[in-house]
Formats: C-alpha cells, sequence, structure tokens
C-alpha cells in the first residue's frame, strides 16, 4: 500500500464545537449535527513563539436569528472553541483548541444575523511558555522593577498571581 492508496475524493471537513454555560453546541456534517451552521472559518496556527487565531462567522442552524439570539445567551468571551478536520467522523483529528476573545454580531437585515467568534489560540506555544505583552510579561525584583532577563514566567504564573489579587480584592 502507497500514501496514494489513502487519498480519497471526500474532502476534509471541519467538526466545531463551541462551549456553553452547559454542556456543547457542535457542528458536525459527519452525523448530522447542526446546532449552528458555519459561514466562514479561518484557523492560524501558532508558530515560532506567535500564538494562532481563529475566526469563526456562524448563523442558526436554519438561518433563524431566534436560533442565533439563543446561541447568544448561552456563550460568552472566555468559551472554548475546539477544531477537528478529517474526511470521517471516526479520522478526525483535532487541530486548534481557541478562546473566545470577540464576539461580533453582523444583523444585515432584520431577518438575518451573522455572529462572528474570534480569538486565540489557547494550546500555542506561547501561551504553555513565555508570554511577552508590553510590561505584563515578567517577574518583578525585589524592588518593584521588571525583570527583563526572567525567561521562565509563564501564563500558569500570570493566572494564578492575577486569582491571588483578585480574591485579595474580593472579586
Amino acid at each position: 500500500m502507497t500514501q496514494l492508496d489513502n487519498i480519497t475524493k471526500r474532502p476534509l471537513l471541519p467538526v466545531i464545537t463551541i462551549q456553553k454555560t452547559s454542556g456543547v453546541y457542535t457542528f458536525n456534517p459527519f452525523i448530522s449535527t447542526f446546532d449552528f451552521r458555519v459561514g466562514m472559518l479561518s484557523v492560524k496556527p501558532a508558530f515560532d513563539a506567535v500564538g494562532g487565531t481563529f475566526t469563526l462567522e456562524i448563523i442558526g442552524a436554519t438561518g433563524t436569528n431566534a436560533e442565533i439570539n439563543t446561541i447568544l445567551t448561552n456563550i460568552s468571551e472566555g468559551n472554548e472553541v475546539t477544531i477537528w478536520v478529517g474526511k470521517t467522523d471516526a479520522s478526525k483529528t483535532k487541530i486548534f483548541l481557541g478562546i473566545i476573545e470577540e464576539i461580533v454580531i453582523d444583523e444585515e437585515n432584520k431577518n438575518y444575523m451573522k455572529v462572528t467568534l474570534s480569538g486565540p489560540d489557547w494550546g500555542s506555544d506561547l501561551l504553555k511558555n513565555r508570554i511577552v505583552n508590553y510590561q505584563w510579561d515578567q517577574r518583578r525584583n525585589s524592588t518593584g522593577v521588571l525583570d527583563t532577563t526572567d525567561t521562565s514566567t509563564t501564563i500558569k504564573n500570570i493566572v494564578d498571581e492575577e486569582r491571588e489579587a483578585m480574591s485579595s480584592r474580593g472579586t
């Protein structure tokens, strides 16, 4: 068997889940599960310590505003978006895990609404390793000055530090 034997005329299709308050919304063309429809999907994977991004344009399962309004009430910034691709449901491969950072509503007319979800790749090298984001990136020395030689700060350090600060403020 050669590599050419694995090539089929079937297209590579996406399977997408969007985390909601309780459970997930799913778009899976292999098993005809369409909690929403995809108008456009763009994924830029992480490379060279630069985080990836995604942009996903969705509409209601049958295109009604009521369906997309229901979705909007159950999702929010910070929810996960997971993307798989494959030629069959059994052979799909997870390629991307993103976090909704922005939700844009476009109501072209009173009977048709599109929602664009976008955000960063939550599993990228940037988030697993060093964070570089202006001055919220490095540990501080004993006098409170940024330690620009620090290469060990990770997203976990920043999240833990922010959680401690929020609990001390009572938020």
